[in-house]
Order: C-alpha cells, then sequence, then structure tokens
C-alpha cells in the first residue's frame, strides 16, 4: 500500500512537469546569431588556408625543436592578421625526447624487416639491439593476465586491431596499449614491447604515440622510481622496455608468421634520448567580449606534431578551425557591434 501512495503522490508532479513546456537553453536572438556566424563561414576557407600554411611552411614541428619556434611565430603572425583584440606568448617550460633510429627484424628461416616507429619517449635497446623470443597478445587485458612465466625474457606483442567508425570511438579503446603495455610487460621481465599501430589504415607507414601516460608516474611505482625531477616540480620517465610499433601490414605478417613458428625471434633495436628541458609559448589570441569580459571561453588547439609528417590532423586541423571560428567571430562583431560576444573567447 505505501509504494501505491508512493506513486500516487508522485504522478501530479510528473503529469506536471510533463505539462510544462521546456525553458530553451539558448534565447531566439541568440540562436538567430548563430545562424548568422553559421552561414558566414559557409563559403570561408580560412581553415583549409591555415591548415595547408601550417603543414607547408613549418611542417613537423616537434615540441622543442627548431621548427617548435618557427610554428610559434607563425601562430603569432597569423593570429594578428585575423585581428583578434589581443595577441600574447605565454612561456611553457617541458622536457625533450628525440627519436633515433630503430630496426625490427624477424630472425631465423623466414627473416625480414618489420616497418616500425618507437613510441615517444621509449627507451633505448643497446646500440646492437636486443633478441628475444616473441610472445603474442590480442589486447591489454590479455597482457595483464598473462603470468611472468609466460612473459619474462620474451618481446612482447600486442595485436590488438583498431576498429574503423565513423567516429573514430575505438580509438580511445585501444590507446592504452600504448601508454600502458611498456610498463605492464616490464613489470613481468619483459624485455621489449611491440603493439599494433593504432590506426585502421593499410600501408606500411606506423604510427607513434605516448609510450607512457606521464600522468602515471605516481609516488611508490616503479616508473616513478626511475623518473627525471623537472624545474617545475613534475617527474618525467622514458619506457621501462623499449616500446614500438608496428604498421598494420607488418603486424599482420608478424602474426602469420608466428602461427608458423611459434618459437619465432625478433630483434629490436631503438634508440632515442631525453634532451633535458626546453621553453617554447603557447600562443594566445582573444576577443574581449562586451559584457562579461571577466568570464572566458577556451577553444583552441595544440602546435606542435610528431616528427614523421606534418600533422595535418594532430593537430594543425584543430588549431586551424579554432583560430578560423574565433575570427568569423570577430569579424561578425565588427559588421554587427551587437553581435559581439558577451565574454571574453580565448583561443
Amino acid at each position: 500500500m505505501r509504494l501505491k501512495l508512493a506513486a500516487l503522490f508522485l504522478l501530479p508532479a510528473v503529469v506536471t512537469q510533463a505539462q510544462t513546456p521546456p525553458c530553451p537553453l539558448l534565447s531566439a536572438e541568440l540562436i538567430t546569431q548563430a545562424r548568422q556566424l553559421q552561414a558566414s563561414v559557409a563559403n570561408d576557407d580560412t581553415a583549409y588556408r591555415l591548415t595547408e600554411s601550417l603543414t607547408t611552411e613549418v611542417g613537423a614541428r616537434v615540441a622543442g625543436s627548431e621548427a617548435d619556434a618557427k610554428a610559434v611565430a607563425w601562430a603569432e603572425r597569423e593570429f594578428r592578421k585575423l585581428g583578434f583584440d589581443r595577441v600574447t606568448l605565454e612561456p611553457v617550460r617541458f622536457p625533450v625526447w628525440r627519436r633515433g633510429d630503430i630496426s625490427v627484424q624477424v630472425l631465423g628461416q623466414s627473416a625480414q624487416n618489420l616497418h616500425a616507429l618507437a613510441l615517444g619517449w621509449s627507451k633505448s635497446t643497446p646500440e646492437a639491439g636486443i633478441e628475444a623470443p616473441v610472445i603474442e597478445l590480442h589486447d591489454l587485458d590479455a597482457l595483464k593476465a598473462a603470468t611472468a612465466e609466460q612473459i619474462k625474457g620474451r618481446i612482447v606483442f600486442v595485436s590488438a586491431r583498431m576498429t574503423k567508425r565513423i567516429d573514430g570511438a575505438d580509438y580511445g579503446q585501444r590507446v592504452n596499449v600504448r601508454s600502458e603495455g611498456a610498463e605492464v610487460a616490464a613489470a613481468k621481465g619483459a624485455l621489449g614491447l611491440v603493439i599494433r599501430s593504432i590506426g585502421t589504415d593499410q600501408d606500411r607507414l606506423p604510427h607513434t604515440g605516448m609510450g607512457i601516460s606521464m600522468s602515471s608516474i605516481q609516488p611508490g611505482t616503479a616508473a616513478a622510481e626511475r623518473a627525471m625531477l623537472l624545474s617545475n616540480g613534475e617527474r618525467v620517465a622514458l619506457t621501462a622496455i623499449p616500446a614500438a610499433a608496428l604498421s598494420n601490414p607488418d603486424a599482420d605478417q608478424l602474426s602469420r608468421l608466428l602461427a608458423r613458428q611459434p618459437d619465432l625471434r625478433l630483434k629490436l633495436a631503438v634508440a632515442g634520448k631525453y634532451l633535458g628541458e626546453y621553453t617554447s609559448h603557447n600562443v594566445v589570441g582573444e576577443i574581449t567580449g562586451i559584457g562579461k569580459p571577466e568570464e572566458v571561453i577556451v577553444i583552441g588547439g595544440h602546435l606542435d606534431s610528431w616528427d614523421v609528417g606534418t600533422g595535418a590532423i594532430d593537430d594543425a586541423s584543430g588549431v586551424a578551425i579554432t583560430a578560423a571560428a574565433l575570427g568569423a567571430i570577430k569579424r561578425q562583431g565588427l559588421e554587427a557591434p551587437a553581435d559581439n560576444p558577451r565574454r571574453r573567447v580565448r583561443e
């Protein structure tokens, strides 16, 4: 009976709520302004132009490199051209790692070279490389479940494949093997780690990415014990063991070879080094706002890229899209001052 009464008392509230029209999040005026802004950029190529400019004139721009400084100068120049109210440079200091040569070789009767890239912040092998039998595991969970007896003295190959989806959602499900795999494998006695590139393409161009999560370097962890202290009090570490990514076709090849030769051996040679700290700059452009400039809306992307491509997607396009959006907002405010944003918008 008490349950029935409770349901009865709730019913009027539910009915009342259903009869009350929802309060709009945006006013009709604001929606109109947004649609006008959308229409104004329908045929605008600013984002494409900026992406092409950064990837062509600067190209690859690894954090802490000469190209990093060129990218900062490029962004400052382009932001001023877009007419932002204020453009400033904010110093930012960070650690620098540089990639060296890499070689991944299948040994024995099917001897061949595999296309690979060192993961970011990978530890180097000895100059002569390391040779060891290989164990294939299908994902990070399988690696975590494996025993030290299975792993010790081997090169671990994690063959997890990213599924192609329209929104790229599987990337987030697979990338953890790249950032966590070396630590997990090392704790079980592995000598090295190779993974399938986190991507869905089928060319022999392997993908790099961070081989260790800096946020995982917590007190009491193995990573913290070998970490280097930075001037800002944070810590940075190389991967516990050498770590590399194979291209998708090469990962498939290694899986086929292991199916035929379970005792297959690899030779892995990886070079990379920590170069200390470097001071670069965040490039900040902003529109002041005419109502509540003390409230700030932040948009943006990162200027740096990896060294093996021009960083068009990661993240020249992100920088370009947000800069173009801020430029469009600025133009709209010049044409109709009442349409200026109330809050400060910062890129």
